[in-house]
């Protein structure tokens, strides 16, 4: 999940956001980034066995979810910010 998460967030790193549309896919890529520290983080305390820190990053994780998925379909993302 991290592997995919770092190589998805590179390439879209490298797109180039439409005039006037910085601040929406800058404040996207920005929970992305926090997304993949979170994922990190969840990795490390599942490797210690740390189930309270586990819970914490999980619960983190979907609140950052949530937020992704507003921006995303705040600015347009249909097929890729629509619930299923």
């Amino acid at each position: 999940m991290i592997a995919l998460t770092e190589e998805t967030l590179a390439k879209f790193e490298r797109l180039k956001p439409p005039p006037g549309d910085e601040n929406p896919i800058d404040s996207y890529l920005d929970i992305q980034r926090e997304q993949l520290e979170l994922l990190r983080g969840l990795r490390d305390a599942a490797e210690s066995e740390d189930s309270a820190d586990v819970q914490t990053y999980e619960t983190e994780i979907g609140e950052r979810g949530a937020q992704a998925e507003s921006v995303a379909q705040g600015y347009g993302f249909k097929e890729c910010g629509a619930a299923e």
